[in-house]
C-alpha cells in the first residue's frame, strides 16, 4: 500500500482522538475523565483500521510522546551513525517514501538538536496531507528554537493553510490562548 492512506472515517476519528489525547497529556490531564472517555470512544475506530493505518498511528503515538518529553535542544555532537540515519530519512522523504522516513527518524535516538527531527516530521506529515499533525511538530520545533525565523514562518504558513475546519483544538505548548482548527 502507498504512503498515502485512504481517507477513512475510522482513520480520521482515531487520528483526531490521538491528537486530542496528546493535547490533554501535555496539559497535565493524563488521568482525566476526558482521556478515559476518548480512549473508550477510540476502541471501535481502532478495530476498523487496516494494519498499515494501525502502524502509522502507533508510530505517530511514539512521536507525540517525544514531543511531550523533550523540552529543549541540546548542543551535542552526533555520531556518524545517527547523522547517516537523518540522511537516509531525508532521502526516503525526497523519494516519496514518507512512512519509511518517519520510521527512520524514530531510530535516530539521541540526535541533537531534536528540533530538527520535529521539523522533519512536520514536513513529512504536511507532505502526507495531514496538516493538523504537521502543526503539532512544527510548533514543537519552534518551541525548541524560538529564535528561528524559518521555523516561525513554516509554523505560521501551516496555521494559515489549514482550511478544513471541524474541530477546534488548543495549540500545544502555546504561549498564548489561540486555537488551531483541525480537520476531522
Amino acid at each position: 500500500m502507498s504512503d498515502q492512506l485512504k481517507v477513512d472515517s475510522s482513520y480520521q476519528k482515531a487520528l483526531n482522538g490521538l491528537l486530542r489525547i496528546h493535547q490533554l497529556f501535555v496539559a497535565g490531564k493524563r488521568k482525566s475523565d476526558e482521556v478515559k472517555r476518548l480512549r473508550d470512544e477510540l476502541d471501535e475506530p481502532f478495530l476498523d483500521l487496516t494494519s498499515e493505518e494501525n502502524r502509522v498511528l502507533e508510530g505517530l503515538s511514539a512521536d507525540l510522546f517525544d514531543v511531550e518529553k523533550i523540552k529543549e535542544n541540546k548542543s551535542e555532537e552526533n555520531s556518524p551513525e545517527v547523522e547517516q540515519i537523518i540522511c537516509q530519512a531525508i532521502a526516503a522523504r525526497e523519494a516519496g517514501r514518507l512512512d519509511e522516513s518517519l520510521e527512520l527518524l524514530r531510530t535516530a535516538k539521541g540526535y541533537e538538536p531534536f528540533g530538527r527531527i520535529s521539523f522533519l516530521r512536520a514536513n513529512i506529515w504536511r507532505l502526507k496531507g495531514e496538516d493538523q499533525v504537521a502543526i503539532v511538530f512544527a510548533k514543537h520545533a519552534l518551541d525548541l528554537n524560538p529564535e528561528s525565523k524559518q521555523l516561525r514562518t513554516t509554523y505560521t504558513a501551516l496555521l494559515n493553510s489549514t482550511e478544513s475546519i471541524a474541530l477546534a483544538l488548543p495549540m500545544p505548548f502555546a504561549s498564548d490562548s489561540r486555537t488551531i482548527k483541525a480537520p476531522l
